[in-house]
C-alpha cells in the first residue's frame, strides 16, 4: 500500500497519496517512511507545520534512517527549533 501512495505522490495526486499514507500508519502507526512522505506531502501544499508534525514523528520513529540526515532533516528540525 505505502507504494501505490509514492506512486500517487509521483503522479502529482497529492490528495489521494495522502489518504494512502494516512491508512498506511492506521494500520500500523510505527511507519517512519510513511510520517516522512505525509510531510513531504504537506509541504509541498504549503501546509509547513503539518509537514512539521509529520517529519518529527518521523524521527521519533527511526532517527538514523538515512532518508533524514540526507535531505538534512534533523537538522532542520533542530535548527528551527521545533
Amino acid at each position: 500500500m505505502h507504494f501505490l501512495g509514492l506512486t500517487l505522490a509521483n503522479l502529482s495526486e497529492f490528495d489521494e497519496a495522502r489518504e494512502i499514507f494516512l491508512k498506511v500508519i492506521s494500520i500500523d502507526a510505527n511507519i517512519a517512511e510513511a510520517h516522512y512522505n505525509l510531510g513531504r506531502i504537506e509541504e509541498i501544499l504549503g501546509n509547513t507545520a503539518k509537514a512539521l508534525i509529520f517529519y518529527q514523528k518521523a524521527i521519533g520513529i527511526a532517527p538514523n534512517f538515512h532518508l533524514f540526515t540526507e535531505v538534512g532533516l534533523i537538522t532542520t528540525i533542530s535548527f528551527t527549533g521545533v
